[in-house]
C-alpha cells in the first residue's frame, strides 16, 4: 500500500474497522467495546508514542472515536481528580459508552468552539509571549517630545541626568504638599520660584511675604539639594531619593546649561524628563490587546511603549512571517530582549507550519474558518514543551493548500517525537503515508481501500491566472471552476466578491460578465457565534411535513393534537426541560460546556403522551432516529419529504439521522447540508453556485458523488465555482482559476 515506509504493518479486521497496526510499539491505549454514537462494540488499540491516523467516509465515526471517546474520557478522568467539595456540577459529565479504556494519558485537543472575538494571537498564545516581552524590555517613547523615557526610580534618574548633563550645576526640588512652616521645622528652609522666566531661590520668610502680596504667585518648589551632576557621585541618587520621599515620587530639576536654565522632571515611576508626562507601569497585564483601556489618554500611554521600534498595536498588525523575520534579526544582533523574543519566534514557526504565517495577529476568529481556528490552537501546542501527552486532532489538514501540508505534517511528527502520542482523524493521503498506525473505519462492513498517496494522473483542467487584472467570467459559465492559490492569496475574499458581498477596496478584483447569471447562491463554511438550534429535519424543512402526518394519526385526532404541537422549536408536545433537544447543556465555568441526556424525556425530546401518536408504526422520537436513506423509503409517496432527502443522498449524506443536531455536524457536513438546502431553491436556469472547499473532510470514496452532483448542475446550465485544495477535485474541474 505504500504506507509509512520502513514500518511493518498487519491488516486486522474488527467488524466495521480495518486496522493497519504496526508492531514496533510496546504499549498501547486499549479501547474495548466502544458503542458511542455510530460505533458498534468496537475494539481498537492506539500505539503510545506513535502517530495514528483514523480515516474513513463521513459518518463512519472518526470524530466520535477521536474526540467524543478518547478526548472526552480523558477530560472526564481529569475531573475525577478534583476534590469532592469542588467537583459539584462536574459529576454530571457523561462517560462515553464503552466497556474500558486502558493506559489513557492526559489529553489535549484543538477546537473551533471558541470566542469569536478572540484574535489569532490569543488562539495561539502569542499574546502571552508579546505581553511578557513588552513588560520586560519595551520602553516608552514620549509622544510629545519623541524621546525615550527612562525607567523610574532614584538610581535611574541619577544615571540619566549624570549622562545627559554631566558637570552641569542643578537644583533638585519638589512640589510641596504641606504648609511652609511644616517644611521649615523639618529643615527645608530654601524654596524656588519661577518669576519673569527666571528661577529664584528664596527662604521661607521671603516666600511667605511674596505669597501675601501676590495671590497669582506660581506654585513654589521646595529645594532638596543643589549640586553638580558628576558621574558616579552617590549624592545625586540620594538627593532624588529625598525628593521622591517628600513628594510622593516626583521631582523637578532646574539645570544650568550653556544655553540657559532648563526645567526637567524625574519620578519614582516612568516620567518624561522634558515634559513631565507620566507613563503607566510595565506590568504584564497592561500589554494585552484585550486589556487596552478605552480612555484615550491612558491608551496612548500604553501605546507609547515600543519594542524593536513598534508599539503593541503595530506588533499585532504583523503576520507570523514578519514577526519571525524581526525576531531572527534581534537574535542575530543579540539585543537585551532577544531572549524574550524567542517564544515569539517559536510560535511564529508553529503558525507557519500550520499554514497561518500570512495572517496578522489581530485577525478575529469570526473571520476565520473552523479549520484555521483549530490550526491556530494547534500552533500553541506545537510551540509548547509538554511531553507524555495525548494530542487528538480532528481534520487538521482541513483547508490547508497542498504546498503547506508538508510543514504541518512535520510539525505533527515533531510533536510525536517530543514524547507524545498523536491521534488524528483525517483522510489526507500524506498523513496516512507517514502514520505509525492507520485505523480505517467503514460503514456496514464496507470494504474500503486506502487511497493511493500519489495524486491521480489525469488530464489537467484549463487554467486561468489572475493577479489584479480584469477577469471576464464568460469562459467559466456553465462549467466547474476550482479557485486555487497559496494561503493568503485572497481566495475567500474573491469568492465573497463574486457573491456580491462587501470586500475591502484594496482586495477587490475587476470582474465582468456576472450579469449573465439569473441568481447567485453562496455556500460558506462559516462559524456562528451561537450554533443554530435544530436538527437535520428542521433545517431542511422536512419536519413541517412530518408534523402534519403525525397530527393526522388516529391517536392525535383523539387527543386533539395539532401539527404545531409536534414542533421542536416551540410546540406544546416537546419536553419542557430540554426544550426539544434531548440533552441539557451544563456550564462548567472554566472548562468547556458539557451535555447530559435530559433526565425528563431521557433523550426522546417529546412528552410521553405525544409519543403515543404513531405514523406508519413510528412515533416522533423514532422517526428522528431514522437515517436519511431509511427515511427516503419510509416516507414513500410523500413528495415534500422525499425531495429534500434526495438532495442529501445525492451529495453523500444518506447516513445522517433526521434528528442529528446541526451543531454536531462537521464543517464539511454542514457545508454539504447547506448545499442540499440550496439545491431545493433552484428556480432559475442560470444560477452561479459559489462553494468554499466542498470536499473538506470527505473520504475519496465520497468525492465521486460530490463531483457528479456538480456535473449535473452544469448540465442543466448552472455554473459551479469552488475554492479547492484537493488535487483530485481540482483535476476533475473544467477550469482552474489560480490566484496570485
Amino acid at each position: 500500500m505504500g504506507i509509512a515506509s520502513g514500518r511493518e504493518f498487519d491488516i486486522i479486521k474488527f467488524g466495521e474497522i480495518n486496522m493497519i497496526n504496526c508492531k514496533n510499539f510496546d504499549s498501547f491505549i486499549r479501547l474495548r467495546g466502544v458503542r458511542e454514537n455510530c460505533l458498534d462494540n468496537l475494539d481498537v488499540d492506539f500505539p503510545i508514542g506513535g502517530l495514528t491516523v483514523v480515516c474513513g467516509p463521513s459518518g463512519s465515526g472518526k470524530t466520535t472515536l477521536v474526540i467524543n471517546t478518547l478526548f472526552a474520557e480523558s477530560q472526564r478522568r481529569f475531573i475525577e481528580t478534583v476534590g469532592t467539595r469542588r467537583r459539584g456540577k462536574f459529576s454530571l459529565w457523561k462517560r462515553p459508552d464503552l466497556d474500558s479504556i486502558e493506559n489513557l494519558p492526559p489529553a489535549a485537543t484543538a477546537s473551533e468552539k471558541v470566542d469569536l472575538n478572540q484574535t489569532l494571537a490569543q488562539l495561539c498564545g502569542m499574546d502571552d509571549a508579546l505581553a511578557l516581552a513588552f513588560s520586560r524590555y519595551a520602553v516608552p517613547i514620549c509622544p510629545r517630545c519623541s524621546i525615550e523615557v527612562p525607567s523610574g526610580g532614584a538610581a535611574s534618574a541619577a544615571e540619566y541626568f549624570e549622562s545627559f548633563y554631566a558637570n552641569c550645576r542643578a537644583q533638585i526640588a519638589f512640589v510641596p504638599s504641606a504648609a511652609i512652616s511644616e517644611y521649615a521645622q523639618r529643615g527645608f528652609s530654601r524654596w524656588l520660584i519661577e518669576r519673569d522666566s527666571k528661577v529664584e531661590m528664596v527662604d521661607a520668610n521671603e516666600l511667605a511675604q511674596l505669597a501675601t502680596r501676590n495671590s497669582q504667585l506660581a506654585t513654589p518648589y521646595v529645594l532638596a539639594d543643589r549640586l553638580a551632576f558628576k558621574p558616579g557621585d552617590s549624592r545625586t541618587k540620594e538627593s532624588f531619593e529625598l525628593a521622591f520621599a517628600e513628594s510622593g515620587g516626583k521631582a523637578v530639576v532646574f539645570i544650568e546649561t550653556p544655553e540657559g536654565t532648563v526645567k526637567r522632571y524625574a519620578g519614582q515611576g516612568r516620567t518624561c524628563p522634558q515634559c513631565g508626562q507620566e507613563f503607566s507601569d510595565s506590568a504584564v497585564e497592561r500589554f494585552y490587546l484585550s486589556e487596552l483601556p478605552k480612555d484615550p489618554s491612558e491608551r496612548d500611554k500604553i501605546l507609547a511603549y515600543q519594542l524593536d521600534g513598534k508599539n503593541l498595536l503595530e506588533w499585532y498588525e504583523l503576520s507570523a512571517d514578519q514577526i519571525l523575520e524581526s525576531c531572527e534579526k534581534e537574535l542575530i544582533k543579540s539585543t537585551p530582549h532577544s531572549s524574550l523574543l524567542t517564544p515569539n519566534s517559536k510560535i511564529s514557526r508553529a503558525l507557519q507550519a500550520a499554514g497561518l504565517g500570512y495572517m496578522s495577529l489581530s485577525r478575529k476568529a469570526e473571520t476565520m474558518s473552523g479549520g484555521q481556528i483549530r490550526r491556530a490552537e494547534m500552533a500553541a501546542m506545537f510551540a509548547g514543551d509538554l511531553v507524555n501527552m495525548l494530542y487528538v486532532f480532528d481534520e487538521p489538514m482541513d483547508g490547508v493548500p497542498p504546498e503547506n501540508r508538508p510543514a504541518l505534517l512535520s510539525a505533527l511528527l515533531r510533536l510525536r517525537d517530543r514524547g507524545n502520542t498523536v491521534v488524528v482523524a483525517d483522510n489526507d493521503a500524506s498523513l496516512i503515508q507517514a502514520a505509525d498506525c492507520v485505523v480505517q473505519l467503514a460503514i456496514s462492513n464496507e470494504q474500503l481501500a486506502i487511497s493511493n498517496v500519489e495524486a491521480p494522473q489525469c488530464s489537467r483542467p484549463s487554467e486561468l491566472r489572475i493577479t489584479n487584472s480584469e477577469l471576464n467570467i464568460a469562459p467559466i459559465i456553465g462549467k466547474i471552476t476550482a479557485i486555487t492559490g497559496r494561503a493568503g492569496a485572497g481566495k475567500s475574499v474573491f469568492l465573497a466578491q463574486l457573491a456580491g458581498k462587501p470586500v475591502p477596496d484594496d482586495l477587490k478584483r475587476t470582474v465582468t460578465g456576472q450579469d449573465a447569471f439569473e441568481d447567485v447562491i453562496l455556500v460558506e463554511r462559516k462559524l456562528e457565534r451561537k450554533p443554530p438550534r435544530g436538527c437535520v429535519a428542521t433545517y431542511l424543512g422536512i419536519w413541517d411535513s412530518v408534523r402534519a402526518e403525525l397530527a393526522s394519526t388516529p391517536e392525535s385526532q383523539a387527543r386533539g393534537f395539532a401539527p404545531g404541537d409536534f414542533s421542536l422549536m416551540s410546540g406544546k408536545g416537546r419536553c419542557q426541560q430540554c426544550k426539544g433537544e434531548g440533552v441539557l447543556t451544563i456550564d462548567l465555568e472554566y472548562l468547556p460546556e458539557i451535555e447530559m441526556v435530559c433526565s425528563e424525556c431521557m433523550g426522546e425530546r417529546f412528552q410521553k403522551e405525544y409519543l403515543q401518536s404513531r405514523f406508519r408504526g413510528l412515533n416522533a422520537a423514532e422517526i428522528l432516529r431514522l437515517t436519511v436513506r431509511d427515511a427516503f423509503s419510509f416516507f414513500r409517496n410523500i413528495r415534500s419529504v422525499q425531495l429534500p432527502l434526495t438532495s442529501l443522498i445525492d451529495i453523500g449524506l444518506e447516513r445522517l439521522e433526521l434528528g442529528q443536531p446541526i451543531k454536531t455536524l462537521s464543517a464539511g457536513e454542514r457545508s454539504r447540508l447547506d448545499l442540499a438546502k440550496a439545491l431545493q431553491k433552484i428556480y432559475k436556469q442560470k444560477t452561479l453556485f459559489l462553494l468554499d472547499e466542498p470536499s473538506a473532510g470527505l473520504h475519496d470514496s465520497e468525492l465521486d458523488k460530490l463531483i457528479e452532483t456538480f456535473r449535473r448542475l452544469t448540465a442543466y446550465g448552472h455554473t459551479v465555482v469552488m475554492i479547492e485544495n484537493n488535487p483530485w477535485m481540482i483535476q476533475q474541474s473544467d477550469v482552474e482559476l489560480r490566484l496570485g
